[in-house]
């Protein structure tokens, strides 16, 4: 940090050091995350973001090989876990009910895959915030994250929540 001039975070500071942000934050939606008319049911989970192990995608992966319902498994993003994930699902015989979709820019195509999915499922014990959680619930889709996150939080009864690395808590 010596060379920098500023840390930015988008985690509130006063639980860790006791000092308010020097600099407010501002969260919100793209108007196009809304709820528009009900859409057909689907029987796939869908993930959105960023394909890193840090992201709770092993657990998600194990989640649909326990699972005694063979639902499909969306993944829409791209990075650095792509042949790890393919790989853990093939080892976990559950590779040909995951498909891989490329990152989606177009917002209101995201919307609309939220409010499609049986539900959008937010894994990574990790996140930062989870913006996911909220565009999925603002898009009337069903969301499912890890209790860490702190969107789950914001969600309250729009989301569901399980514990940290708990596949089985995560399909319940």
């Amino acid at each position: 940090y010596g060379r920098v001039d500023a840390v930015m975070s988008v985690v509130d500071p006063f639980p860790d050091c006791g000092r308010m942000a020097a600099l407010p934050l501002r969260f919100g939606l793209d108007p196009a995350f809304r709820p528009g008319p009900a859409l057909p049911p689907r029987r796939h989970v869908l993930y959105v973001g960023r394909l890193g192990r840090e992201k709770g995608l092993c657990e998600l992966l194990e989640a649909a090989a326990l699972s005694k319902e063979s639902w499909r498994l969306h993944l829409v993003g791209t990075g650095p876990a792509e042949r790890a994930i393919e790989a853990r699902a093939q080892r976990l015989g559950v590779r040909d009910r995951v498909l891989r979709l490329p990152y989606v820019a177009d917002k209101r195509r995201l919307a609309r895959l939220y409010a499609e999915a049986s539900c959008v499922v937010m894994p990574g014990p990790w996140e930062t915030f989870g913006l996911v959680a909220l565009e999925a619930a603002a898009s009337g889709g069903r969301v499912v994250a890890c209790e860490t996150a702190p969107s789950a939080a914001l969600i309250g009864s729009l989301g569901e929540t399980f514990p940290r690395g708990d596949a089985q808590g995560l399909l319940n």
